[in-house]
């Protein structure tokens, strides 16, 4: 009996890592893919999208049109996480921090591009 509920115990834990762990994974990996992005919109155009302007500026260009853009820096389906959600992208941020992409994750908990590189 004890041999099977630890069976029955490693596959919940197995399906429950697969469930959610490789979402987030993947959700890290996508918020990696976009700072990347946002970095290379900063080095063509020598700031980083306004928050009016979003993340669609690293898919096309901004209009107004912004001097420098050479896009597209990203495709779009990397501008939503593994859960179907948008990235939220905030550049008023305190501390000296350029910017901030997080997910909002299956249960709103976010990971954010300060998480992904720590």
């Amino acid at each position: 009996m004890r041999r099977s509920s630890f069976i029955a115990g490693a596959c919940f834990l197995s399906v429950t890592a697969a469930v959610f762990l490789v979402p987030a994974l993947v959700s890290r990996a996508r918020i990696s893919r976009v700072v990347g992005a946002l970095q290379a919109y900063y080095v063509d155009c020598g700031s980083f999208p306004s928050p009016a302007q979003g993340l669609s500026a690293l898919v096309r260009e901004p209009v107004p049109p912004v001097p420098g853009w050479g896009g597209p820096y990203a495709f779009e389906e990397i501008t939503r996480d593994a859960w179907g959600n948008e990235f939220r992208y905030d550049v008023r941020c305190p501390g000296g921090v350029p910017f901030v992409v997080s997910s909002p994750g299956p249960f709103s908990f976010f990971v954010s591009s300060r998480e992904v590189f720590r």
